[in-house]
Parts: C-alpha cells; sequence; structure tokens
C-alpha cells in the first residue's frame, strides 16, 4: 500500500487476526517489514479513539496488535535532504505555533531497507534544529507537553502529534 496513513505493529503469527481487527476502520495491507501492517484509514486523527472503543468491547485484539500509530501528516520522500526538509514544514510549518515555547520530544521509528531510510532525522540533529527555531525544548517524555512522532516505512514517512494526555488516554499508541 502506497499512501497509508497508520501503522500497525503486529504479534509474531498474528496478521490474520490483525487484519481482521483493523478492517472495520479502513484499507489494510501487511507491509515488505516483519511484523508490520500498513493501513489507510479517512480519518487518522480519529483513529485513536476508534481503537480504544475496540479494545473496550474486545480486549483480546491486544493479543494479536501491538501498537497503533495513526499518523496525520504522511509524504513520500526521495532521500534524506527531501525526508528533513519535509519533517521541518511539518513540524515547524504547521505545528511550530502550537509548539512555540512548549516542552516536547521527537520520537522516531525506521522501517525499512537501510539504504532506503535517512538516518538524518536522529534525535539530537534533528530536535535540535526544531529546538533552536521554536524556542521549545526537548526533554524525556514524561516532563512534556507534546511528543512528535515520526515513522518512516521504506520510502515513505508519517507525523503526528500527540498531548501528554492523550498518551496517558491510549496506551496502545506505540511510539518507541
Amino acid at each position: 500500500m502506497k499512501d497509508w496513513n497508520v501503522i500497525v505493529g503486529v504479534r509474531d503469527g498474528a496478521f490474520e487476526a490483525a487484519g481482521r481487527a483493523m478492517e472495520p476502520f479502513g484499507q489494510v495491507k501487511r507491509s515488505a517489514i516483519v511484523d508490520v501492517l500498513a493501513m489507510k484509514v479517512a480519518d487518522p486523527a480519529a483513529l485513536a479513539a476508534q481503537y480504544d472503543a475496540l479494545l473496550k468491547h474486545s480486549p483480546r485484539v491486544r493479543d494479536a496488535i501491538v501498537g497503533v500509530v495513526p499518523l496525520t501528516h504522511c509524504f513520500d520522500f526521495d532521500g534524506e535532504e527531501d525526508f528533513a526538509n519535509k519533517v521541518q514544514g511539518v513540524i515547524v510549518g504547521r505545528w511550530g505555533p502550537k509548539l512555540k515555547g512548549t516542552k516536547f520530544q521527537i520520537l522516531t521509528r525506521r522501517r525499512g531497507y537501510a539504504n532506503e531510510v535517512p538516518r538524518k532525522l536522529d534525535r539530537g540533529e534533528r530536535e535540535n534544529d526544531v529546538v533552536d527555531e521554536l524556542g521549545a525544548w526537548g526533554l524525556p517524555r514524561d516532563e512534556c507537553d507534546f511528543i512528535i512522532t515520526i515513522e518512516t516505512l521504506r520510502r515513505r514517512a508519517g507525523l503526528s502529534l500527540w498531548t501528554s494526555e492523550e498518551l496517558w488516554r491510549y496506551p496502545f499508541l506505540d511510539l518507541g
């Protein structure tokens, strides 16, 4: 699936059960990466609450799914510079006013072949660029107002912004 906006971590051997559990929310496809499903949903921002309701109704879904990460801003990239520029554009351009003067952390998970997935977004380098531009502070997760998650699956990336309250409310968010 080329235009995914949700990553689902799957327990060993549970692809079919995980896929069935997630199908009501959108299109589900097994990715080329071990233990990962890719999904396309109409409203990724609403998926956390929808999945939470599913877990309350069917708690055994946890037997198949490790975590779910809805991503509100997704893009394809061609190399490290393109990747870094697009990430910076989302964080500073779209979320900058909300993040300015706050405490946040950037979490990145790369999935794909080594030559496909940029390394430039290591925590220190990219977070410092964002911190400098926004006047915000990168801190440990338990001290943060926001968590920015960046997921890559081969040459596609997605980002989402979570409040500390949302992380507490939705513990299934697999943010690394």
